[in-house]
């Protein structure tokens, strides 16, 4: 089966008209139902349905498109490593970064790379830290940047702590304990709209557990973000929710921040941020020169 065959059917599958994926080929019509027949007569079945809306794959259909979008992405990993070897760049570095780093610290950091002789090309992937510490350990990704205490086996990884963090309890712009002086006592927590980040990604010091640390055992969460810190942190600074984030990260996000920290009459779990990699990738010397300038980059004053 010709490999370039099933790529073409993968874009006529992805954009749903053999019109449109014509242009994006830039072949004509009857070249790709050509192909599609080609095609149908090797599998010895229909690969299409077509109605007057454009056309969708049948199951088999959806199998090879599968396979044709495979073809695609080793193509453009092809490309991106042309596009390195003319830039001069070295092996593409593959970073994970969990969401909440990833908006407070990793664009900054970042840009300090590009302003620098860094080497390495980069690609960055913003995900749960349960995933994320997965594909690290499949080999899908080089470095991942997360807390440094998950609940989960990682006999394989090896992790270096690179900023010391805490976990605290904010209160949304609108709830009546922003701005609170003095510790709150749990009753006054008793009662509130939390909401989790993380919340399914297997991390120690969990809102969960906190509520519990804090003896709030019959108040839960009623919502959960994994992925993302976007909306969790929009709440924050538009509404009366409560949740608990890594303090020092708090700290270093960008912009203005209307939610506020309230203090509780507990000491709350650390949430240390490690760099998580593979025992085998642990010295290489791009990843020690990322792990050396992210040391330097966190350890610079605030108001950088």
């Amino acid at each position: 089966m010709d490999p370039r065959h099933l790529y073409q059917f993968a874009m006529i599958v992805d954009l749903g008209s053999m019109n449109h994926a014509a242009r994006r080929l830039n072949v004509t019509q009857p070249t790709l139902s050509r192909m599609v027949r080609i095609l149908e007569d090797q599998v010895g079945s229909s690969l299409l349905r077509r109605d007057r809306y454009g056309v969708t794959p049948t199951r088999i259909g959806e199998a090879l498109a599968q396979e044709g979008r495979a073809i695609a992405g080793s193509a453009l990993r092809a490309d991106d490593a042309i596009d390195q070897w003319r830039l001069g760049l070295t092996k593409e570095l593959r970073i994970g970064v969990g969401p909440v780093l990833a908006v407070a610290l990793m664009g900054r950091f970042l840009e300090q790379a590009l302003a620098s002789d860094w080497k390495s090309a980069l690609r960055i992937e913003v995900g749960s830290v349960a995933r994320l510490i997965n594909r690290l350990d499949q080999g899908e990704l080089d470095v991942v940047f997360a807390p440094s205490r998950i609940n989960r086996g990682q006999a394989r990884l090896t992790q270096e702590v690179v900023l010391e963090d805490r976990i605290a309890v904010y209160a949304g712009a609108k709830n009546p304990l922003a701005g609170r002086s003095g510790i709150v006592p749990n009753e006054e927590l008793a009662g509130q709209r939390w909401i989790a980040m993380g919340a399914v990604s297997g991390l120690r010091g969990s809102t969960r557990e906190v509520l519990q640390l804090l003896g709030l055992k019959n108040d839960g969460v009623f919502m959960n973000f994994s992925g993302d810190a976007t909306i969790a942190l929009h709440l924050l600074n538009s509404s009366d929710v409560m949740c608990v984030l890594p303090r020092r990260l708090v700290n270093l996000l960008p912009g203005s921040r209307k939610f506020t920290e309230v203090r509780v009459g507990v000491e709350l779990p650390s949430r240390n941020v490690a760099i998580w990699t593979s025992g085998t990738n642990h010295d290489l010397p791009a990843i020690r020169l990322l792990r050396e300038r992210f040391i330097a980059f966190a350890h610079e004053p605030a108001d950088r």
